[in-house]
């Protein structure tokens, strides 16, 4: 079992990779067409369909770990507290 969970996890790294990529090249082809391009359906179905292969690398890491998911909030903020601002190395001042 032990080494069905390791073989697990280097095939979810290496499908990760592909799937960044694909996500990656989603979100460049979107902002080169416009908001009335015919393509951009196409781009957000498959930007949709990246991300649910990006939980499922999720949960096949998760199963190689035999690890229990632990979801929570965190708050990334620019260091002037503007909450969902680009994160820095500064601390947030909300702490």
């Amino acid at each position: 079992m032990e080494a069905l969970g390791t073989l697990a996890g280097a095939v979810a790294h290496d499908f990760n990779n592909i799937v960044a990529t694909i996500m990656g090249n989603v979100e460049l082809a979107q902002q080169d067409v416009g908001p009335d391009h015919p393509a951009l359906e196409s781009l957000v179905e498959i930007r949709k369909a990246s991300r649910r292969a990006k939980e499922l690398v999720q949960q096949i890491l998760t199963f190689g770990r035999r690890q229990v998911l632990e979801r929570r909030v965190i708050f990334a903020c620019a260091g002037d507290g503007r909450i969902g601002a680009p994160c820095c190395a500064r601390p947030c001042p909300r702490g």
